[in-house]
């Protein structure tokens, strides 16, 4: 182990000796800001020097990036207990060395490929952190704290298993047009919800998806497909072709039945088949929704035989009037201290920058747009109902998709 990190160590100095990085101070001053987070000074790559106000401007639009054999460097202040990260993307081999202020190796560890925030407790003595990763891995936030925020945004692991999955065509559809009813399942009646998202608008829209979700009790980190993002008025048939040319379909239905097979929901909820607001985007997610369900449903293939798959108990699709079921998106929650479900849509909603240009945040509070059709069932297993929920059965029958 001490042979491992003296070449470590070895490797991090040659990098610094070659990459020469400009040292920039990130804030002024040892005293902690009003939101807790620490002053810290910066050591950035060769190109991303002036740069380190990407990392403070709330933007995960903007980023500083590792180039292929870089590294950033941090000088931890005194009392520096955690250090928090947001990753413009998965990060794909980053790795935190921590050393002491003789240069000695503390600790090391990878981060998680599958989690866009990461928060990563600081060794005691430590002075310095070493930030190395593959081509391409980019941060949009960095912060040094000497205790985390209550507030401080740290979704769960996506994987494992799950009662219902939304999947949704656009960032903001989760508030928008299911904003009623996540905050009813998650929060109030402590079902397991996974997201997936085929699109988004841009890497900010993610966060602002993020946020809205844990405000309404979904606090796993969805899934984003980043598909190209596009809304688009008119009919599934007569623009089939330009469809395909934004989400090639074959793609499409294997993110979603891998997101099936990865979270086993008993339940699916997706997007009314007629398109709400006559977005055919939205229309064709319903139809390749259904697709992607009869896929996870079949057998293992060839070249992936330890994929199980997964057969959905029930399928439901958002209706803007005349479904199955009327959520009671009045009513107050107590998980949400008494704020209602159509409160917490609006407030999700509100929370999107790029959003506001378009004015519906009323529209997302409006009196109807929170039914479900019910697409298919088992007469044995009610899991929805009115809503007073019962816990699903475990295991859940298998089911075939019809």
């Amino acid at each position: 182990m001490r042979y491992r990190q003296t070449l470590c160590a070895l490797a991090v100095a040659l990098a610094l000796f070659a990459l020469a990085p400009v040292r920039v101070a990130a804030a002024e001053g040892e005293e902690s800001a009003p939101d807790g987070k620490l002053a810290y000074t910066l050591l950035l790559p060769e190109g991303q020097t002036g740069r380190q106000e990407y990392l403070e401007d709330g933007d995960a639009n903007t980023c500083v990036r590792i180039p292929r054999g870089g590294l950033m460097e941090i000088l931890l202040p005194e009392g520096a207990a955690f250090v928090y990260l947001v990753w413009h993307s998965p990060p794909r081999d980053a790795r935190l060395s921590f050393f002491n202020g003789s240069d000695e190796p503390l600790d090391e560890c990878a981060a998680d490929e599958e989690m866009l925030h990461q928060r990563y407790p600081v060794p005691a003595g430590s002075q310095r952190l070493i930030i190395t990763g593959a081509a391409g891995t980019a941060l949009s936030e960095l912060a040094v704290y000497g205790a985390l925020p209550a507030d401080l945004l740290l979704p769960e692991q996506p994987a494992g298993k799950a009662d219902v999955l939304l999947i949704a065509a656009h960032t903001g559809d989760e508030s928008y047009h299911f904003g009623g009813l996540l905050p009813i399942l998650a929060g109030e009646k402590g079902y397991r919800v996974s997201v997936l998202y085929l699109s988004s608008k841009h890497r900010q829209a993610e966060e602002e998806a993020m946020r809205a979700l844990a405000n309404s009790g979904v606090m796993r980190q969805p899934v984003f497909a980043r598909f190209a993002y596009r809304m688009q008025p008119g009919s599934i048939e007569s623009n089939r072709v330009s469809i395909r040319g934004v989400w090639q379909s074959d793609a499409v239905i294997r993110m979603i039945a891998g997101a099936i097979r990865q979270c086993q929901p008993e339940i699916v909820i997706t997007h009314d088949a007629a398109g709400e607001d006559g977005d055919i985007m939205h229309a064709y997610t319903a139809e390749i929704v259904r697709q992607g369900i009869a896929e996870a449903g079949k057998a293992a293939a060839k070249n992936a035989p330890d994929v199980e798959p997964w057969q959905v108990a029930r399928l439901y699709e958002h209706r803007q009037s005349g479904g199955d079921i009327q959520l009671p998106v009045d009513e107050a929650l107590g998980a949400f201290d008494g704020a209602t479900a159509r409160e917490l849509a609006r407030r999700g909603y509100e929370g999107y920058s790029f959003l506001a240009i378009y004015g519906k945040a009323a529209g997302a509070a409006g009196a109807a747009g929170y039914d479900l059709a019910e697409e298919y069932r088992e007469p044995e297993l009610d899991p929805m109902g009115d809503l007073a929920i019962a816990p699903i059965p475990t295991p859940p029958p298998k089911l075939p998709v019809g």
